[in-house]
């Protein structure tokens, strides 16, 4: 007898599996008479099979990936598939006899396939045809090695790696978009403009030829001490330098014939200078201090008449130099310190942008540094724009404030909690006075040491420090006597963040002279106070190629000097930020290195906040934490090692200060 022609397809559920294959089924078509039906040449009880019957696969569908059943009334003893394209697919009897396909041994490519189903049993065969679909893969689009990059005009070329690029928008920083396809997702890339002075070491490979050149090198400055000072566990002081990180000498205390060194015209009258070579320390001299020594009210504020003919000039340092032939060891010159000190006048701080242009004819392969009181937040100190002049015309900008310990800023602090929040202070002032320089121009900052700087504290506006309880009141207002660690340690950060590019430490006490944070003395708080230092030195040590390379992005959400002067986002170059708090603003520094983004973060107040960070061209990156201040100040609390996926708006979110760690700081190193 001939069987009847009923036809069916049944569909196989998907298999769970990791590649969460799914098919579906576009179509079928039924006919009513056998396939192989002919006048009187049929094979009685042949299979008739479906006509034709579509399936659609995701791209790459996995080896052994179901594709789904075909079945016939009669139920057939075999099946076998023909037809361009049939070596990628695999059709065997099943169940009830029904063809099962599945993918072959290796994915097909991409497109379409219209097999023939061929079922026999011992009767005869019946054919159909057999159409699979399968997808083309999702390209997800990827940013080239144009991205993150500073350059000096739009680029043009690397623009993608993956996908097809947008134009490119923007008079720099430039952005452009690679778009994916295949529904594949979209990366947003971006490039910096480069200053004119490009990296932070070209301005002293094209200006100061006797600077240092090594990416290595980042200034952490010590300043005016004397050598002959003992230091409990080291053999001398520049040992103790060396053990501590300190790589540089900023003035130098010369004990014969005055406070300054040297007392005799190109002569190392003292031995300092060989010692200072010998160690591998650098040597930044004042210049002109012993000519305006004596003229000085109250101590010398500054150079009131350069010269090039006195025992501290720069042609003694020079004569020096050429006798010994150590020439690497100074590498630049100050101008000594705080220009505001006593009168506007006295110098005249008017006068300073051409005393620089003297010194320059002097000595243009060094620089020259001036040390400035913080007149951000003492704009009453020199009133017009004598600072900001100065501050543009000075080779290396510097700063100082101690901003933990300042008896002078407590009602800009102003905030919650005993001492009164007032770290911030130094971000800000570092940003202001960087924003007021040549693009470029390198800024160093002083730093709290964990000294109580000479009695700062208890100087005056009416405050008295305790040292049992390590503060200094006035009525309601509180601050520290000296800085605690983990908060000396945030304020440096906090000043590389907001742009310096170098940290010098004023290490003087009331208890030890010159030098307590070096241990001097070998006090309690004096140790603990070198180990600190000796802790962050190694950090910026290791970090220094990395502060050192090119800055793709920087923002604070600090607005002004009153302490709820801030926003809940800021942006710059790559980096753009919001806080999940409002009471506690952030700031960050994007850097490019060796082919990765590192991005240093830290809060702006008291508190803890849940930061998104906004890193455009970075979609799908890896931010790994490298670095958490926690680790060695609260190491119960640390997040060292973890990771954070970046999503399709190349976001990340991470958690500060949650666990009341103050001003926590974080680098991650996206890649």
């Amino acid at each position: 007898m001939i069987y009847s022609s009923l036809i069916e397809l049944v569909s196989v559920h998907a298999k769970k599996t990791a590649f969460a294959f799914i098919f579906a089924i576009f179509g079928l078509a039924l006919v009513s008479d056998p396939l192989l039906a002919a006048s009187g040449n049929s094979f009685p009880g042949a299979p008739p099979v479906v006509t034709s019957a579509y399936f659609s696969l995701p791209a790459n569908p996995a080896p052994g990936s179901s594709v789904g059943t075909i079945t016939a009334t009669v139920s057939p003893t075999s099946w076998s598939l023909s037809g361009a394209g049939s070596q990628y697919f695999v059709i065997t009897v099943g169940s009830k006899g029904w063809g099962v396909v599945t993918v072959g041994a290796s994915s097909p490519p991409s497109g379409s396939y219209n097999l023939i189903a061929t079922a026999t049993n011992k009767w005869g065969s019946g054919s159909g045809t057999l159409g699979i679909t399968v997808a083309a893969p999702a390209i997800n689009g990827a940013c080239g090695p144009a991205n993150g990059q500073s350059l000096s005009s739009a680029p043009t070329t690397g623009l993608c790696s993956a996908g097809t690029a947008s134009s490119v928008s923007g008079s720099g920083p430039w952005t452009w978009t690679c778009a994916g396809s295949g529904g594949g997702t979209t990366a947003s890339c971006s490039a910096s403009l480069q200053s004119s002075s490009g990296s932070p070491r070209s301005y002293s490979a094209t200006t100061w030829s006797n600077y240092p050149q090594d990416p290595n090198y980042f200034p952490t400055v010590l300043w005016l001490q004397d050598l002959r000072t003992t230091i409990p566990g080291y053999s001398s002081f520049l040992a103790a330098m060396k053990g501590t990180g300190m790589n540089t000498l900023l003035d130098l205390n010369g004990y014969t014939g005055g406070l300054w060194w040297p007392s005799s015209f190109g002569v190392d009258n003292t031995g300092f200078f060989a010692q200072i070579a010998a160690a591998g320390v650098y040597l930044i001299p004042q210049v002109n201090s012993a000519t305006n020594l004596p003229s000085c009210i109250g101590g010398c504020i500054g150079n009131l008449s350069p010269n090039n003919t006195d025992v501290n000039s720069v042609a003694s340092y020079q004569a020096l130099i050429a006798k010994t032939g150590l020439k690497s060891t100074i590498i630049g010159y100050v101008m000594a310190d705080e220009p505001q000190t006593g009168s506007c006048t006295r110098w005249p701080l008017s006068g300073i942008p051409t005393e620089v242009a003297i010194y320059k004819s002097y000595d243009s392969t060094r620089p020259f540094l001036l040390n400035s009181m913080d007149y951000i937040f003492n704009s009453g100190w020199c009133p017009g724009t004598v600072n900001q002049d100065y501050m543009k015309a000075t080779p290396i900008g510097s700063m100082d404030s101690y901003p933990l310990i300042n008896p002078w800023t407590t009602s800009n602090a102003a905030g919650t909690g005993t001492p009164v929040d007032s770290l911030w202070i130094q971000g800000w002032s570092v940003a202001q006075m960087v924003s007021q320089r040549p693009a470029g121009a390198p800024f160093w900052a002083f730093v709290d040491s964990g000294s109580d700087a000479l009695g700062f504290g208890g100087s005056g506006n009416g405050f008295t420090c305790n040292t049992s309880t390590n503060t200094c009141t006035n009525g309601s207002w509180t601050i520290y006597q000296r800085a605690p660690a983990n908060l000396v340690n945030a304020e440096v950060w906090m000043s590389i963040i907001n742009g310096a590019v170098g940290i010098e430490y004023f290490c003087e006490d009331t208890t030890a002279s010159f030098a307590y944070c070096m241990g001097q003395g070998g006090s309690a708080g004096a140790l603990a106070a070198q180990a600190n230092v000796t802790y962050i030195n190694s950090n910026l040590k290791s970090f220094a190629p990395v502060l050192n390379s090119p800055t793709v992005g920087r923002c604070t959400m600090n607005t002004g000097m009153a302490y709820a002067n801030y926003t809940t986002s800021c942006s710059n170059g790559i980096l753009t930020i919001t806080t999940g708090t409002s009471t506690v603003p952030a700031s960050a520094l994007v850097k490019s290195y060796g082919g990765a983004t590192y991005l240093i973060a830290q809060p702006d107040r008291r508190g803890s906040a849940a930061f998104t960070f906004t890193l455009t061209g970075l979609a799908g990156k890896t931010a790994k934490v490298v670095y958490d201040s926690n680790s060695h100040y609260d190491s119960a609390n640390t997040s060292l090692g973890s990771t954070f996926t970046l999503n399709s708006a190349a976001q990340f979110t991470d958690k500060f200060a949650a666990n009341g760690d103050n001003y926590q700081v974080k680098i991650y190193q996206i890649q």
